[in-house]
């Protein structure tokens, strides 16, 4: 049996987290683009600009005017599926999500409304209908709204809940209305079955299967918990899919004495200093190195009382971190409201000041994938009074 320490844990991270070379060596092409998204697994992307900037931090040189050809073609897809949150995954890895969301989704609302489940199913299978193409989001509540008052009186009583019934709905992909895919928020929704028909059906236990596969693969070694959390699955499936793994499996123990698995692959072989334990990495929001775990393993890179001044549990707000040497040490964010910005880096106690040039590298990514020009940066420390709401 394995065992783990916290170092140990933040190297394994940042091998699969950081799964290209990141000196540039790697063209940012539509396969590279897609190959680091597959690896990483889905990208929470509450905040327009998160997937951009993942991808940035993770192959630097990926373009913005490639990115957004990848989202208007549908290889990258953006739909509300885990947790009812709102993730950027490929085809393969949003079918699965899709399925594992919709099935969690229905059963949810049908213990919080009372309306029964057949009628939340075919509830939200009318909505997509309507979402043949692209439609603003307004519009399909009203429609909604209209179906369950002339529907079953379980329904009907319910009209004024739509927003609450349709919130999370893994079956609509999400957009903003022109092509600033960064920068607006998504107010139209298409049904995904019309925009990918070829999407295979998947089982409710194939999905988790997969996506648990993924996970290890994107975040190992994990915990149970994290696992369920991130997927939002009980645990009785996670098992079915961990027994079928079999011996792909690791099991080990973390610093803390928890139990922990890990996927044995080429990632969980390494025992070197992976290479974005070095430099300067500016991270997104609500990044997976800190979401992609439940609670307790939120502290990989980071300890309680700075994990306070980037993650707001009470708002769900998340703000743009600095990676630097293995570890988070401060926010990020960009002041201007053109392509010319300033980016401000405000450092963590009791971090010091990272050099500008050591920012640069990571500045010219994020220039690149927001189609941005950095023209100055400012590092400071951290102020007296701060929120965690600052820089999000």
């Amino acid at each position: 049996m394995r065992q783990w320490s916290e170092e140990d844990l933040r190297r394994g991270t940042l091998r699969r987290q950081f799964p290209a070379p990141l000196d540039g060596s790697a063209p940012a092409t539509r396969e590279t683009v897609l190959t680091v998204v597959d690896r990483i697994a889905p990208i929470q992307s509450q905040a327009p600009r998160a997937p951009f900037a993942t991808i940035a931090a993770r192959l630097p040189g990926a373009a913005y005017a490639d990115l957004v050809a990848l989202f208007e073609s549908h290889d990258l897809v953006k739909a509300s599926t885990l947790r009812g949150t709102v993730f950027t995954s490929g085809r393969e890895q949003f079918g699965w999500s899709e399925r594992i969301a919709r099935e969690g989704r229905v059963a949810f609302l049908a213990t919080q409304t009372k309306v029964p489940p057949d009628h939340v199913r075919a509830l939200l299978a009318a909505v997509e209908d309507a979402a043949t193409d692209w439609r603003p989001w307004d519009d399909l509540l009203d429609h909604a709204r209209g179906l369950m008052a002339a529907g079953p009186p379980e329904l009907a009583g319910r009209a004024d809940q739509v927003r609450f019934l349709l919130w999370g709905q893994a079956g609509l992909l999400r957009r903003p209305p022109d092509s600033a895919w960064h920068k607006r928020t998504d107010v139209w929704r298409r049904s995904a079955a019309r925009a990918l028909p070829e999407l295979p059906a998947y089982g409710f236990d194939e999905a988790v299967l997969a996506m648990v596969e993924r996970h290890l693969r994107a975040y190992g070694p994990v915990t149970v918990d994290d696992v369920c959390f991130y997927l939002g699955i009980r645990k009785t499936p996670l098992r079915r899919a961990l027994t079928a793994l079999g011996d792909r499996v690791i099991t080990g123990v973390g610093p803390d004495g928890r139990p922990m698995l890990d996927l044995d692959d080429e990632h969980a072989a390494r025992t070197g200093a992976p290479e974005a334990a070095s430099g300067v990495h500016l991270l997104a929001e609500f990044d997976g190195l800190l979401l992609g775990y439940a609670k307790a393993g939120r502290l990989r890179f980071l300890d309680a009382a700075q994990l306070g001044r980037v993650w707001s549990a009470k708002n769900a707000i998340c703000a743009p971190m600095v990676l630097s040497e293995g570890r988070i040490v401060g926010r990020w964010t960009t002041v201007g409201t053109g392509r010319r910005v300033r980016l401000d880096v405000t450092m963590l106690p009791p971090h010091r000041p990272v050099a500008d040039a050591a920012l640069a590298p990571a500045a010219r990514a994020l220039e690149a994938a927001l189609d941005l020009e950095v023209r100055d940066v400012r590092v400071t420390a951290w102020p007296d009074q701060a929120d965690s709401s600052r820089g999000a």
